[in-house]
């Protein structure tokens, strides 16, 4: 059974605005959960929703503010 605390976080899931990432990638490091996922081909940040809790790690770090807690879409 799931903790209170990962029940919580895994009903959110960052969101990313893609106009403000200015791709320095600070928010690499910062996703324990590997969530986050740098395409070299296109230069750009991509999510990976399965992979990500909730947990806003990448947020605290981001210093373009491009990526936030949004809920997550159940259903």
């Amino acid at each position: 059974m799931q903790s209170t605390d990962t029940q919580t976080r895994q009903q959110y899931c960052i969101e990313l605005e893609e106009t403000l990432c200015d791709g320095c990638r600070k928010c690499l490091p910062a996703c324990s959960y590997t969530a986050l996922i740098w395409v070299r081909a296109s230069d750009e940040l991509l999510v990976d929703i399965w992979a990500c809790t909730g947990c806003g790690s990448c947020v605290t770090v981001c210093p373009q503010k491009a990526l936030s807690l949004q809920p997550r879409n159940v259903g």
